[in-house]
């Protein structure tokens, strides 16, 4: 049977796009995307930012789908649009944070920056062990072989994602995550007051639900909270923020006033920044807060599920986790008022960032050329 979307896209990606790379490269251009398009966030914003800080003559272009503002002057596309495909064949530097499709191959002066948006704990592309995504890891790995960098933040964390990525160590740059630095700021007071009043918190104890999706079911997903138990248990002086995950596709109503969905929120660095404790699964948003020395649960549900339905971990999840596991609602609320906090942090940090907890966007830039 004949694949007529696929011979499209390899028209559009391939002979349009190739076409486009004839006209050269601007050296003064960079290209953005986050979250393919969908957020302003991570790394590329943190880079970004700092650009812009240092007031470097660049032309930004954003990848920037829900039309997010940005600095004066500077430019947003919407994915795999015209002007998406034309930025993206004449851009000095491409820094992305996901896998893009593979035929859009760089131009040979182009510098391809991949930051990657976490350092896994579950399974990802080439480990991945599973018939159903035969197809889609060959698209992943012809997009890797055209990163010329990838940044990562240890050698545990360089070995996988280099095995994960099936790319060559001498493209890693170890020096840990741009998104990162807001954590170690020792000016966040006035930045924190301002994430505060804009979400309306109050002076209410701040708890980050931020679970991760699960695959095949990203527009059938739910809370799996009791909510009358949240509203039974959960003293007055806190309050609950749901950040789903980019992934997850359908929505649904909170009927709770104990309970604030923020998924719309465009970084997730912020609400990490302002929160007390932090709630999770198998996402590893808890290895950039382990940099705040804060509390961490783990609230695996469906943990057997998961592991046999979704996605294999790289980690030995039950012994592991620098926090406590809980499966149902009832042993999350009796948590949280649990004074103990974060446990196996020195362990997990050593493993995630070596020596790499400090500011590191600076040398990076002047690594790839950005800053000289």
């Amino acid at each position: 049977m004949i694949n007529y979307k696929l011979i499209i896209k390899k028209i559009y990606f391939g002979v349009f796009f190739d076409f486009l790379k004839k006209i050269g490269v601007n050296e003064r251009r960079i290209i953005f995307s986050s979250y393919y398009g969908e957020q302003i966030s991570g790394d590329p914003k943190v880079i970004y930012e700092k650009i812009k800080s240092l007031g470097l003559d660049y032309e930004c272009v954003w990848v920037n789908n829900k039309n997010t503002p940005l600095f004066d002057g500077d430019i947003s596309v919407k994915r795999y649009s015209i002007q998406h495909l034309y930025f993206l064949a004449t851009a000095r530097y491409r820094i992305d944070n996901c896998q893009e499709s593979g035929f859009l191959v760089p131009h040979e002066k182009t510098i391809y920056i991949q930051t990657w948006h976490g350092i896994p704990i579950k399974k990802i592309a080439q480990d991945i062990d599973d018939p159903k995504f035969k197809d889609i890891k060959k698209d992943w790995q012809l997009d890797a072989t055209s990163w010329t960098y990838l940044l990562t933040s240890s050698q545990y964390t360089s070995d996988l994602l280099c095995t994960a990525f099936n790319i060559e160590k001498n493209k890693v740059i170890d020096f840990g995550y741009p998104r990162n630095d807001i954590f170690i700021n020792k000016k966040n007071e006035e930045k924190i007051e301002k994430i505060r009043e804009d979400l309306h918190l109050g002076d209410k104890k701040v708890i980050l639900y931020a679970p991760t999706f699960r695959d095949g079911r990203e527009y059938e997903y739910n809370l799996n909270l009791d909510l009358d138990i949240v509203s039974e248990k959960l003293p007055d002086n806190y309050i609950i923020l749901v950040k789903m995950h980019s992934n997850v596709k359908n929505s649904f109503d909170i009927n709770c006033n104990d309970i604030i969905d923020v998924s719309h929120y465009n970084d997730v660095q912020d609400l990490l920044l302002i929160s007390d404790i932090l709630v999770t699964d198998y996402s590893s948003i808890f290895i950039d807060f382990l940099l705040l020395n804060k509390k961490i649960i783990f609230f695996a549900y469906d943990f057997d599920d998961y592991i046999s339905n979704c996605r294999d971990l790289y980690i030995d999840y039950i012994n592991k986790v620098p926090g406590k596991i809980v499966f149902n609602t009832s042993e999350l609320m009796d948590e949280i008022l649990n004074n103990q906090k974060a446990i196996n942090v020195n362990e997990c940090l050593s493993q995630y960032y070596g020596d790499n907890i400090y500011s590191s966007c600076e040398k990076i830039m002047k690594k790839v050329g950005i800053l000289c």
